[in-house]
């Protein structure tokens, strides 16, 4: 995935995806975030990585249901630009 960001500060960018059954508890997910820089930035996961955040249970990822992007905690409005968004 590569997103653009067009602010001149640093923040951090979570990724959420949810298999068929992962449901809506925290455990049951894959949670991920990273430090997102002005201008480009390139996130590349091995898909081997992409375990349930506490049971560790494989996602199954033929049978992805959402994938959600987000910012935590925070109190202004950003814009983002993603692009090429890919499983592979």
């Amino acid at each position: 995935m590569d997103v653009f960001n067009p602010s001149h500060e640093e923040f951090i960018f979570h990724v959420r995806i949810d298999d068929n059954k992962s449901g809506l508890e925290y455990a049951n997910r894959f949670d991920i975030h990273f430090a997102l820089n002005p201008g480009m930035n390139h996130f590349s996961l091995p898909t081997d990585l992409i375990r349930t955040n506490i049971h560790h249970r494989p996602l199954n990822l033929k049978e992805i249901k959402r994938m959600i992007v987000f910012t935590y905690n925070n109190s202004k409005q950003r814009d983002l630009y993603l692009d090429n968004i890919r499983l592979e």
